[in-house]
């Protein structure tokens, strides 16, 4: 099992280099370059705004949000949330078949630019009135329906030299070898830009890290 294992990781660092050498590899990624259950899910920066992509059994999903909207995409590829400032709605599309599972209007209480996700199932805001609390809603149902409260989730990532989690090129991709990571680093973790279009100010490059080693 170690081996197969061991065998898709570098399939996919092969995957990775491929993409980098023809100038394709995804940026930008939420739970970037991951497997579920055979699903590969990242999201890359393009001109018009960011691209979701999910390959899945020899299919391959696709869905653009402009530069406006704030997005997100859930852990396994399954939805894409976004909410947009210029019709204060909140919209939930199924990333495989690009139907519109959920649109509502943004309501007062949820603070603007705040969506998460807690699983494939679960979606969470920020209340406007507070910097730890949301609401957290579960949309298995097509609805939001009210959910019980679960603290954000913490990075699955430990502190990696230059990572920066926050802007366009975050890709990170954990080996099956505890403590090693293959991801994009940005010089000095100098940024520009605030938001979804924070990004490094330098051209980035892409490191393997040995956490256990610090090298």
């Amino acid at each position: 099992m170690q081996n197969q294992t061991t065998r898709r990781w570098m399939l996919m660092l092969v995957f990775c280099c491929v993409l980098s050498a023809a100038g394709r590899l995804p940026v930008g990624a939420q739970s970037a370059g991951e497997n579920f259950e055979g699903a590969l899910v990242y999201s890359r920066a393009l001109e018009e705004g960011t691209e979701y992509v999910k390959l899945s059994s020899g299919y391959r999903y696709t869905h653009t949000v402009s530069l406006e909207d704030f997005s997100t995409v859930s852990p396994g590829g399954v939805y894409v949330a976004k909410s947009s400032p210029a019709l204060d709605e909140l919209v939930i599309i199924d990333l495989s078949t690009q139907e519109i599972v959920i649109q509502e209007p943004w309501h007062p209480d949820w603070r603007p630019y705040s969506l998460g996700w807690l699983s494939d199932s679960q979606l969470y805001v920020l209340k406007e009135s507070s910097i730890s609390e949301n609401y957290v809603y579960d949309i298995s149902s097509g609805a939001l329906v009210p959910s019980s409260y679960q603290p954000l989730p913490r990075s699955p990532y430990p502190p990696l030299p230059d990572w920066v989690p926050y802007i366009r090129q975050n890709y990170i991709l954990p080996s099956p070898t505890e403590g090693v990571y293959l991801y994009q680093r940005c010089p000095g973790a100098v940024t520009v830009g605030e938001g979804e279009n924070a990004s490094c100010a330098t051209d980035y490059d892409f490191v393997v890290y040995d956490y256990n080693l610090q090298v």
